[in-house]
C-alpha cells in the first residue's frame, strides 16, 4: 500500500521507502521504489533493496510521490 505525499505532507523522508518518478537518459519516465538515505554532507542517496542495483544520488529531477506503507496480501 502506498500513501500519496506532497512536499508539504512528506515530513521526514530519511530511511523511508518512497516511490520516485525520474526521467532516464532518453526522456522516458521511470518509477522506482527506493529507501532514502541521508549522507553526512546532508545530500541524499536512493538505496535499492535489490542487490543487483546500485545506490543513486538523489537529484532535483527526481520526484517522490508516495510513501510505501505496507504489503497487502
Amino acid at each position: 500500500m502506498l500513501e500519496w505525499i506532497t512536499p508539504q505532507s512528506a515530513g521526514s523522508i530519511s530511511n523511508q521507502t518512497l516511490a520516485i518518478e525520474r526521467q532516464d537518459e532518453s526522456g522516458d519516465c521511470q518509477y522506482q521504489l527506493r529507501v532514502v538515505k541521508k549522507n553526512p554532507d546532508d545530500s541524499y542517496r536512493l538505496h535499492a533493496t535489490n542487490p543487483d542495483y546500485e545506490d543513486m544520488t538523489a537529484t532535483d529531477e527526481m520526484k517522490p510521490f508516495a510513501r510505501f506503507m505496507a504489503v497487502i496480501k
